[in-house]
């Protein structure tokens, strides 16, 4: 009888282990998918402020377009239901093919530091240097984000991009739309920092 109870007690071990360990496998996929959403979202604020400092004048509808589009892929549906790590692998995916065609757009972004050498006199809307604001604001927090965090920083992504799936209804452009889940992720992963 104390064999069989040493035998079950080490096969239970053994499955806690195994499980601790692909949990921890799971973590770290989880933070591989922030780090690339976090190196997107960069990308994609460093093209966008180089684009508003660029020599051409429609640039803001350039980026409105390419953003339009994000919001197109969100809101395609799987056949199956979507969790709130499919949701954010799907946000960066579609930010990623973004960034990607910014460039295409504006290839002299591929330098962010770029700047026009003349005055450009294109008129931006305040939201758009508020969702860049707050773009740099969710990029300054990637440090903390760690293992014990991260799943409730896929679930902010996962429900800021189900807020903007269900959200039809606002006009405009793409900012207009964004600006309110984009407050609710800075604000939410600013309280990770916090409670570090």
């Amino acid at each position: 009888m104390f064999r069989v109870n040493i035998f079950l007690v080490f096969g239970a071990l053994l499955c806690l282990s195994t499980f601790k360990l692909a949990e921890g496998n799971h973590k770290q996929y989880l933070l591989n998918v922030l780090s690339n959403f976090m190196d997107t979202i960069e990308r994609q604020r460093n093209i966008m402020i180089c684009m508003a400092s660029g020599c051409d004048p429609l640039a803001m509808y350039k980026i409105f377009d390419v953003e339009d589009l994000v919001e197109v892929n969100l809101k395609t549906k799987f056949p199956m239901p979507e969790s709130n790590e499919v949701r954010s692998i799907k946000l960066a995916a579609a930010l990623n093919n973004a960034v990607e065609r910014l460039l295409k757009l504006q290839p002299e972004c591929y330098d962010a530091t770029y700047s026009c050498p003349h005055e450009v006199h294109a008129k931006l809307p305040a939201e758009v240097f508020q969702y860049m604001d707050m773009l740099g604001m969710i990029v300054a927090t990637r440090d903390c984000i760690n293992e014990d965090n991260v799943e409730r920083a896929i679930d902010v992504l996962g429900t800021a991009v189900a807020y903007a799936e269900r959200n039809r209804a606002i006009k405009g452009h793409f900012t207009s739309r964004v600006i309110i889940p984009t407050i609710y992720v800075t604000k939410e992963y600013q309280k990770l920092c916090y409670e570090l």
